[in-house]
């Protein structure tokens, strides 16, 4: 059997206002004939697939030409990613056909997918569990988490899926608004901000509580104890993975990681899991730490900034009873991303031997701004989207898309270290910080309402 693995596919979005479709074209014409050649039995895109909530047009319809033609070959699994609206993503799932997927709610994530092979034989058992918003579901899995005895977990499994044909669950379903207190649940003892009714406000706690259910289905579901390949599917940023400048901050509560051992479900050792299918770094990577089960994030299949210059890819698995054995399969680039520094005249010069179509961001440095400087570089390169100057003493300035990227009191530890002439302390650090994660749950308040 063979599954691939892909995610963070942001069909929409744009590098520096430049239009990427053709590239999102090319990708997805590129899903399909890998799919196609190496005779796949599964598709997963572990989140983002749009790049934001209300999807461009033209977007909504190369994905939904893509899935179904995916749905003709393969098996297709989607969850929901940070970037995408759980509510528009699974709108209308249930009238698909019978082998696409597309999960959006948390309390489904003990719910597999079961892959079959051309045989009809059982190769593979798919949790796909979408990007978990603690402020959202940190109540409603703490309702689900206190469902603790085979029994109740035969009953949840048959609640949460109405659709069962598409696997999306209902977002109305709700639950006991008090936990019980399970006692072979990880986070039974951990210490709740608002009292019994909800789990702590962590990215860790919601994905703790979600992979609980899976735990159950791995003890008491319809496929216990079968020898057969279990992957999870996460939309998580996971404890020692590099990112880079294109993601989207999730940080809560001063944390936007998680830790890999969350994934071994609890027991010593690897645990039931065969492999983890990650999303939400851009980057492709494998993750974890001795003792977790094989964890990889594809990354996304374009380059959505200058900082990610990795090769692309997607991961075939190649599925052997419980064992799964990925394969790196290169991802076409229809534009590559360069950054060229340098004095004007190498910058020009640079040009003769670089990739004339690629996207371009070009750092002159020199101690005066040059005349004609972006007319100069972008006859060069046409496809110069950043230009900026450096002066040749600044070089320990940091670039703002360095910048960008960094945590916000770092930037302003960096400010004052350099305008006050002293770095901040630890108290001016801890307000800040507090400020900081204040202002963002307000406007992710906002951007939910």
């Amino acid at each position: 059997m063979r599954i691939l693995h892909t995610s963070d596919w942001h069909v929409g979005r744009t590098l520096h206002r430049a239009d990427l479709m053709p590239a999102f074209e090319l990708w997805c014409r590129h899903v399909v004939e890998v799919v196609r050649e190496n005779e796949v039995d599964a598709v997963l895109v572990s989140g983002d697939v749009y790049d934001r909530g209300v999807p461009p047009t033209a977007a909504v319809g190369l994905v939904d030409r893509t899935l179904a033609e995916l749905a003709g070959l393969a098996t297709v699994v989607v969850t929901a990613g940070n970037h995408d609206s759980p509510q528009r993503l699974g709108f209308g799932a249930a009238l698909m056909r019978e082998n696409v997927h597309i999960r959006t709610d948390a309390l489904s994530s003990g719910v597999p997918v079961e892959v079959r092979g051309s045989d009809g034989r059982l190769g593979a058992l798919v949790y796909p569990i979408p990007y978990l918003d603690p402020d959202v579901e940190r109540t409603r899995l703490a309702a689900a988490e206190a469902v603790d005895t085979a029994a109740d977990a035969a009953a949840l499994h048959a609640a949460p899926v109405p659709h069962a044909r598409a696997g999306v669950s209902a977002s109305t379903r709700s639950g006991p608004a008090t936990r019980a207190g399970a006692a072979g649940s990880a986070h039974g003892d951990a210490e709740r901000e608002d009292g019994a009714g909800a789990l702590p406000r962590s990215h860790e706690a919601v994905l703790g509580a979600a992979l609980d259910l899976v735990s159950r289905d791995v003890r008491h579901g319809a496929h216990a104890g079968e020898e057969v390949a279990r992957i999870a599917m996460a939309h998580a940023f996971v404890t020692g993975g590099d990112a880079s400048d294109s993601e989207r901050d999730i940080a809560v509560g001063g944390l936007a990681s998680v830790p890999s051992a969350l994934f071994r479900l609890g027991g010593p050792g690897p645990g039931p899991l065969s492999y983890v299918a990650l999303g939400h770094l851009h980057s492709p990577q494998r993750v974890g730490r001795a003792g977790d089960p094989p964890m990889r994030y594809s990354g996304s299949p374009v380059a959505f900034s200058f900082s990610e210059t990795a090769p692309k890819s997607s991961v075939l698995l190649h599925v052997h009873g419980s064992a799964v054995e990925p394969e790196l399969i290169p991802a076409p680039v229809w534009r590559p991303v360069l950054t060229v520094e340098g004095t004007l005249e190498q910058i020009e010069a640079a040009a003769l031997t670089a990739d004339a179509e690629a996207f371009v961001r070009a750092v002159v440095i020199d101690p005066d701004r040059p005349a004609e400087m972006a007319e100069r570089i972008r006859r060069a390169f046409p496809h110069a989207l950043e230009i900026q100057h450096r002066a040749a003493s600044g070089g320990g300035a940091h670039r703002r898309a360095d910048v960008a990227a960094m945590d916000p009191v770092r930037v302003l530890d960096l400010f004052m270290s350099s305008a006050g002439n002293r770095p901040l302390d630890a108290a001016e650090s801890a307000l800040l910080a507090d400020a900081w994660e204040s202002a963002l749950a307000a406007s992710n308040r906002e951007a939910r309402s």
